[in-house]
């Protein structure tokens, strides 16, 4: 007999990228008839393709999405809490170096009130927890120095032979003299 704690639902193959078959999983069900009094682990990676993530030269998420969740019967509903984590390939918006940048969430908590049918698809709150936690402004270090705007060296691999031009005056350096 198959162990109630390794019981999840996989929906749909996958579209054939070559993934190993655990990496399979399109959609992730809890199927409420088989959570235990105790509740239910469950933990596993849902296939890249879930985050539905275009493919673009800044973000790309080609690794699985992991979780580790628990589903409990509770009055009047259905609890998941746990975890879920991936790893973005990010192009920094300074220096346009591409970087490796870890996303996790460590905070899912769901409450499923007056839960209905024999399963629930757990796919899109995953989702939408990880998401939230993508970067808005991707660099790939907190102090990037970016690229030289006239000769386009990386600062962050050493200076430039540039000559720093002048700023131009700020418009705003006439109300510095102002005194109030």
């Amino acid at each position: 007999m198959q162990n109630p704690e390794s019981r999840i639902q996989n929906s749909e193959p996958d579209s054939g990228r070559g993934l190993p078959h655990k990496l399979r999983q399109r959609r992730l069900f809890v199927e409420l008839r088989l959570i235990p009094e105790g509740g239910l682990h469950l933990q596993g990676e849902l296939a890249p393709a879930v985050l539905d993530i275009a493919e673009g030269e800044r973000l790309s998420c080609p690794h699985p999405l992991a979780y580790d969740l628990r589903a409990s019967l509770v009055s009047h509903g259905l609890l998941v809490a746990g975890a879920a984590s991936t790893v973005l390939r990010c192009r920094c918006d300074r220096c346009l170096s591409e970087y490796a940048h870890p996303v996790s969430n460590n905070k899912i908590c769901h409450f499923y009130e007056n839960v209905s049918g024999d399963r629930i698809d757990l796919t899109e709150i995953l989702r939408e927890d990880i998401v939230l936690d993508f970067p808005v402004k991707c660099l790939c270090r907190a102090d990037c120095a970016g690229l030289c705007p006239q000769c386009g060296q990386n600062h962050n691999l050493g200076p430039c032979n540039c000559v720093a031009k002048e700023p131009a005056p700020s418009v705003w350096d006439q109300l510095d003299g102002l005194k109030t």
